[in-house]
């Protein structure tokens, strides 16, 4: 069953309200962070996903663990609703700055824990790094993360050819994703995010996968001081990749044991076939 609310999309030309949907066991605002998990977890989607779409799994899983969960949809654009992560991320990591804010004044916690995919699982960098929301987290957990961006399909240097031969059709599709190019390797924004990351006093893990189409190298999501997760460690049999990495059971189990390591779960090997 999902849930029907109406969240303020904050950010853009004219502040937006648009009706949502949030997974099971998500955006519970009555909900109080316990003395065993005395953190919200934040989950945020990847590009083009919403947050009903991306945690139809973790969220659930976290919920019946015990946590105050929420989620949001972030980077949407008035033409195409329900299409996330399409605005620039700094815009993107102001939503997320505003929608933490709100977890935290209504939970009376600190700090939150932000678990993130795809796009989502850098987004919140920004946040951290340069709007003030160091403060406001403990741990940063990614799943597939780009930390330093991606070449899939080569499109770091499609892009160049598009720039050289074919620009005002680069233009058009620079427009509709605003934050594509700044996901590519070697981006400016990417050379930003890197310059302050990690940030001391943030507890990060990365999880990836080794059939990660969408992120590659699936090396770009190895950081250092990080606790790197690779999927495949003692379960060769899982196949997952980029996108049905948010509902690997694999994932859901690191998941649960990165935001509480003292009472650990045993991480399930479940051969998967999501690709890519």
């Amino acid at each position: 069953m999902l849930l029907t609310s109406m969240i303020v999309i904050p950010g853009t030309a004219s502040a937006t309200v648009l009706p949502d949907l949030s997974p099971l066991g998500a955006n519970d605002w009555d909900c109080k962070p316990s003395a065993e998990h005395p953190r919200p977890v934040v989950l945020v989607h990847g590009i083009t996903a919403t947050m009903a779409t991306n945690w139809i799994t973790l969220s659930p899983l976290l919920k019946k663990h015990g946590y105050c969960v929420f989620a949001l949809n972030y980077g949407q654009k008035p033409e195409l609703p329900g299409v996330g992560g399409l605005l620039p991320v700094e815009e993107s990591a102001a939503q997320l700055g505003t929608f933490v804010d709100e977890v935290l004044r209504k939970t009376g916690a600190s700090t939150v824990d932000i678990v993130g995919h795809s796009e989502g699982s850098l987004m919140p960098s920004y946040w951290v790094e340069y709007l003030g929301g160091a403060a406001k987290i403990t741990h940063y957990v990614g799943l597939t993360p780009l930390w330093r961006g991606t070449n899939a399909f080569e499109l770091r240097t499609l892009r160049a050819v598009a720039k050289a031969f074919a620009p005002a059709w680069l233009a058009k599709v620079s427009a509709t994703c605003q934050s594509c190019g700044e996901l590519v390797m070697g981006s400016a924004f990417l050379a930003k995010i890197a310059a302050r990351l990690p940030m001391p006093g943030v507890r990060y893990t990365s999880i990836r996968t080794i059939y990660d189409l969408g992120i590659q190298p699936h090396s770009s999501a190895i950081l250092a001081g990080a606790d790197n997760i690779v999927l495949q460690d003692g379960c060769p049999g899982d196949l997952v990749g980029h996108a049905g990495a948010a509902i690997d059971p694999r994932v859901g189990g690191y998941v649960l044991n990165a935001l509480d390591a003292d009472h650990p779960v045993k991480v399930p090997c479940v051969p998967q076939y999501l690709l890519p």
